[in-house]
């Protein structure tokens, strides 16, 4: 009768122990996919960035994303469409300049 307890009591304890590696499992996975979340990968990036003496490229792309007009502004005045003032494209350029270093004293 005993070996018969034991044997119950060892099944029961290997399907607890596979409840918990299935458990670990999932967990494992929801960190995995949480680290390939866009925000978490850009987050990753940025730091690269910085680390890597670029911070001036994550303070303009996060400029862009919160200033749309900045990124049209910049694009205009680069590919050369012409407007009716020739000035108008150092203007474009000095705005888009001024809002990048406003961006990166933050």
């Amino acid at each position: 009768m005993r070996n018969g307890s034991d044997r119950r009591a060892r099944i029961e304890l290997l399907r607890a122990r596979a409840l918990v590696e299935r458990m670990m499992l999932r967990r494992a996975a929801c960190d995995a996919l949480e680290g390939l979340r866009p925000e978490s990968l850009a987050s990753d990036a940025s730091a690269g960035l910085r680390a890597a003496g670029m911070g001036w490229l994550t303070a303009a792309i996060r400029t862009v994303r919160r200033y749309p007009l900045v990124l049209s502004l910049a694009s205009s005045a680069i590919s050369g469409v012409r407007r009716g003032n020739p000035y108008a494209r150092v203007g474009m350029l000095a705005l888009v300049a001024w809002r990048l270093l406003r961006a990166r004293k933050r």
